[in-house]
């Protein structure tokens, strides 16, 4: 099992922050999809979307195609969570 972004030394958190933001070589991907999980690694994404969603100063529309991916992107996460609780699992949200 792999740990989570911020329970190693720091490196994964470096390596992702770095992934999302300027981009990482081959060589440093590696290492950090070695050092964390998928599910970490996208739940950072979409951490840093957010403070930077949070940090524009005016607002605009999102590109159509981006709209278009967090619609998607939201169904899925409701459609998956319905099907969470229809089989037994509690889950609040």
């Amino acid at each position: 099992m792999k740990p989570n972004l911020l329970s190693s030394d720091g490196r994964a958190f470096d390596l992702a922050l770095e992934r999302f933001t300027i981009g990482l070589g081959p060589v440093d991907n590696a290492e950090l999809e070695a050092l964390a999980c998928d599910k970490d690694l996208e739940e950072f994404e979409l951490l840093l979307a957010a403070i930077h969603i949070g940090s524009l100063t005016r607002i605009e529309h999102p590109p159509a195609k981006a709209l278009g991916c967090l619609k998607r992107a939201g169904h899925e996460y409701l459609k998956d969570r319905d099907e969470e609780s229809d089989s037994g699992h509690d889950h609040t949200v």
